[in-house]
C-alpha cells in the first residue's frame, strides 16, 4: 500500500494500533499484519484476507493513500 514519504513507520503503527483498538471494542479487522522496510520508500505492507478488509482498516488514516 502506498503511504506518505517518511511516514512508513507511523502509518504502520498506526494500522496496528487501529486495529487493535477496533478488536478491543468488539469489532475487529481481518488484518493479520502490517510491516514496513527501510529501504523501500512510500510504501507499507498489510496481510490480510480480502483486499476489502484492507480497505476499510485504513479508512480514515490520512497518510494512506
Amino acid at each position: 500500500m502506498r503511504v506518505k514519504k517518511g511516514s512508513e513507520r507511523i502509518a504502520a503503527m498506526a494500522l496496528m494500533n487501529k486495529c487493535i483498538d477496533y478488536a478491543c471494542r468488539g469489532q475487529p479487522f481481518s488484518i493479520i499484519s502490517a510491516s514496513y522496510l527501510e529501504n523501500l520508500e512510500n510504501h507499507i505492507f498489510v496481510e490480510a484476507y480480502k483486499i476489502e478488509n484492507v480497505r476499510e482498516a485504513i479508512s480514515g488514516l490520512s497518510f494512506c493513500f
